[in-house]
């Protein structure tokens, strides 16, 4: 029986395929009749025929290690005949052999059948059909291919349609194809619709997410919180100062009677004081002392040691020293006398009375006789909060630092006018017109003043806020370092770029003269770039002629070409300098550059002594 010898896939053997008889039908009753194919439940009939089913459907699946080798499988069937399929319209690329299988295979492809021909663009046959793609002008036949786009209709060589995308039918009446990667058909396609998928472009996108506003919220949410803290702040420490000022004063002048020793004045005793500085501070503001066993800034444990202080400004208690750290900056609290701070702080809103006595109020010595009780206990937070900015404005306000701010100012409007008309010129030269060129020299003309305009107030700059140290040949700023150094940076970094960019322009302009010229002329360029070629050429019909004398040179182009000149020449001579430096520091990796920029500048000071010849400088 067929049972007994089971077919490879199902049972293993395979038996009964090297017997090509065929298959008997199987009798009314038989197990076969329940055989079904495992993978689309079809029934069938007999195993021989599920085998095939499973070859034929299903046979692009991952094989089993059931399967025999391929040794062993014998052909069912004869080979079919193949034949050569010119369908222009197929989803192949151009041509290519198909089995001859019957009216099956007659039939159009599903994903032609069903996906809409109306928009195709037919081949003319008039004229001679090129490939849509930019830049691809392939004459459209059966070599090269004529592949129409199923999504935009439009034609294509092979090589343009190689994309598959998946496409359905759109909404009626034109039912032109959409992208549908669910339940769409897979289709040739371009390579603009392939890269225009929705999925495509979204997979494309970086998924982010812009918290700057609520950043900056938070920060313009700080900044005011600490602007109101600082106000209540200053407004505490005016009020202490009015106190201990005015208590300072008094003492001053009634330090002399004896009297006042033996007597008591309530409005200027210690006690009296205490209780000023606290109202000023606040009742609630002031911590009590029973109540804080650690120090907030430091965390030390406070003991017979470490004693506990009062901030006249905050009201915390705080120890007078930092048990953590040697940094003096880190001390918890610290006396401080109101002569340094009035000194630090001279635009606050300060009493008359302490207005009119400015003088003996800043000058008090430490180590005067009421120096003690012309001070007060303040921590390291206020402090610091009471003095932030203090000294970038004293920076800025110094008198020295009015000469680095002039020069700093003289360097910006240089630089400003260099920056306005750096684009015109640009522009000029990008429309190389005939009209505009009038225009073009008398820009770079002005261009170039004003680079040595900036490279003349750069150069003066340092001559004049830094010194040279002999030794180690570095130059060291004489006062401010951070500013006179930055605003030198910037300088010289701005000089560098717009000395290249305007090196740029000028040799973009000369390559279009050039060209506009050997237009004027009617030579081909290569004639007028290698004048041998005419009577090297034994072929040209040409007669053999000395190449064109070159036209003598005008006033003007004299001029320019020595102004070219002068400049490329300081450009070296700097870029010769910064060489220098790099070789003293060992900078070697700047020296390739630098290197790289002086031989080309020495190329182009190479081209205009040859251009100006005998009007050269001597």
């Amino acid at each position: 029986m067929e049972d007994s010898n089971p077919p490879r896939r199902v049972l293993g053997s395979n038996k009964q395929h090297e017997s090509l008889e065929s298959p008997k039908t199987p009798a009314v009753g038989s197990s076969e009749e329940s055989i079904r194919c495992p993978i689309c439940d079809e029934a069938m009939l007999t195993l021989l025929q599920l085998n095939r089913h499973l070859d034929d459907t299903h046979g692009d699946r991952p094989s089993s290690g059931l399967e025999p080798s391929p040794k062993k499988a014998v052909a069912l069937r004869t080979p079919q005949k193949r034949t050569i399929q010119l369908d222009l319209y197929d989803d192949n690329k151009g041509f290519g052999l198909s089995d001859n299988l019957g009216s099956e295979t007659q039939l159009a492809s599903p994903t032609q059948s069903k996906l809409t021909r109306s928009h195709w663009v037919h081949p003319n046959s008039s004229n001679i059909s090129v490939c849509s793609y930019e830049g691809c002008r392939r004459v459209l036949n059966v070599k090269n291919g004529i592949v129409n786009c199923r999504k935009c209709g439009l034609l294509f060589c092979n090589e343009h349609t190689a994309f598959r995308g998946r496409f359905s039918n759109g909404p009626p009446p034109l039912k032109l194809p959409v992208y549908d990667s669910v339940n769409g058909y897979l289709a040739r396609c371009c390579e603009s619709c392939f890269l225009n998928k929705p999925a495509l472009v979204e997979g494309t996108q970086a998924n982010f997410r812009d918290v700057t506003a609520i950043y900056k919220k938070k920060r313009a949410e700080k900044i005011e919180e600490k602007q109101w803290a600082k106000l209540k702040l200053q407004r505490r420490f005016l009020k202490l100062v009015n106190l201990l000022s005015l208590n300072y004063l008094w003492h001053i002048e009634n330090g002399k009677f004896l009297l006042l020793y033996f007597t008591e004045n309530k409005a200027h005793s210690k006690e009296a004081i205490m209780d000023a500085e606290k109202e000023i501070v606040g009742a609630e503001n002031w911590q009590n002392d029973q109540n804080v066993t650690h120090c907030p800034l430091c965390f030390a444990k406070f003991n017979i040691l470490i004693r506990k202080h009062h901030c006249r400004l905050c009201g915390r208690v705080v120890t007078d020293s930092a048990f953590n750290t040697d940094d003096p900056n880190m001390t918890c609290s610290i006396q401080v006398p109101v002569g340094i701070l009035l000194k630090k702080l001279p635009n606050l809103n300060y009493s008359p009375q302490v207005k009119e006595n400015w003088m003996e109020l800043t000058s008090v010595a430490a180590d005067s006789r009421y120096s003690n009780i012309y001070s007060f206990r303040c921590c390291r937070e206020c402090k610091n909060l009471l003095l932030h900015g203090v000294k970038s404005d004293a920076m800025i306000n110094e008198p020295e630092n009015d000469a680095v701010l002039s020069s700093y100012e003289e360097i910006l409007a240089i630089k400003a006018n260099i920056q306005s008309t750096m684009p015109r010129y640009s522009q000029l030269v990008r429309e190389n017109k005939d009209q505009s060129n009038r225009d073009i020299n008398k820009l770079r003309v002005r261009i170039r003043k004003y680079v040595k305009d900036f490279e003349i107030a750069t150069n003066t700059f340092r001559l004049r806020f830094f010194k040279r140290n002999e030794e180690s040949g570095k130059f060291t700023p004489i006062q401010s370092p951070v500013l006179v150094t930055n605003v030198y940076k910037m300088a010289i970094v701005f000089l560098q770029d717009s000395i290249l960019e305007f090196k740029k322009l000028n040799d973009q302009f000369q390559e279009l003269e050039n060209a506009r010229l050997t237009g004027q002329l009617g030579l081909p360029k290569s004639l007028l770039s290698e004048p041998d070629s005419i009577s090297a050429s034994p072929m040209s019909p040409l007669p053999v002629a000395s190449p064109p004398a070159k036209p003598r040179l005008t006033k003007k182009q004299i001029r320019e070409f020595r102004e070219q000149l002068m400049v490329v020449n300081e450009q070296k001579f700097l870029v010769q300098k910064q060489m220098d430096d790099a070789k003293r520091q060992r900078k070697f990796d700047e020296l390739l550059t630098l290197t790289a920029n002086s031989d080309e500048l020495q190329k182009h000071i190479d081209e205009l002594e040859k251009e100006l010849g005998e009007f050269g400088f001597a």
